[in-house]
Formats: structure tokens, C-alpha cells, sequence
């Protein structure tokens, strides 16, 4: 995410989350049904309505999603094990990166 994506309000990083799954894997997602679950429940509401009805910057994203055939499912949080579960798995450290901290100190 870039610094001026850390900006967005929660409903265009929910978006911009599905569309960079979509793009980031479109050798599978193009072409194909896709499901897309998520735990936004807004998000479905804004998919539904017209285009020239979301903001801008929404709007900007929703063109970019029209290539892909997919349908959104609103799924509460406590249901996506997987999801939640590896958001919160600590990243491996490299001794590289332990020493600097370590030298720090």
C-alpha cells in the first residue's frame, strides 16, 4: 500500500484490497467466475449501485473491476478463519535484520 493509499477511508481500502487481489492474480481471475468474500458489509451495498453514484475515487476502482466476472459475499469476520488467522502470523526475521536491531540497543 502506498503512503497515499494509507489515506483512504475503510470502504475504499476494502475495495482496493478486492481489486488488488483480482489484478495481482489475474492469470486465474480473468476469464473465470471468481467468488470474493469479504468481512466489509458496505462494500456489498457500493458493488450494487450505479457507477456515476460512488465517489470518484471508488468509481475509479469499480471501471478497473468491470473486466473481471465476479461475485461479492459478505461474510462476518469470525467466519474467515484462514484470512484472519494468517493477517496475524509474525513474519520470519533474518539475523540481518536482528542485528541491526540488537545494535540499535
Amino acid at each position: 500500500m502506498t503512503e497515499a493509499e494509507t489515506g483512504y477511508a475503510q470502504i475504499e481500502k476494502e475495495l482496493l484490497s478486492v481489486l488488488f487481489a483480482l489484478e495481482r492474480f489475474n492469470a486465474y481471475t480473468y476469464g473465470v467466475k471468481v467468488l470474493v468474500e469479504n468481512d466489509h458489509k458496505p462494500l456489498e451495498i457500493i458493488l450494487k449501485k450505479c457507477l456515476h453514484d460512488a465517489p470518484l475515487r471508488l468509481q475509479r476502482m469499480l471501471l478497473r473491476l468491470q473486466k473481471y466476472d465476479f461475485t461479492y459475499k459478505h461474510k462476518p469476520g469470525k467466519d474467515l478463519v484462514v484470512a484472519d488467522t494468517l493477517s496475524r502470523a509474525p513474519l520470519p526475521t533474518t539475523d540481518s535484520e536482528l542485528e541491526k536491531e540488537i545494535s540499535c540497543y
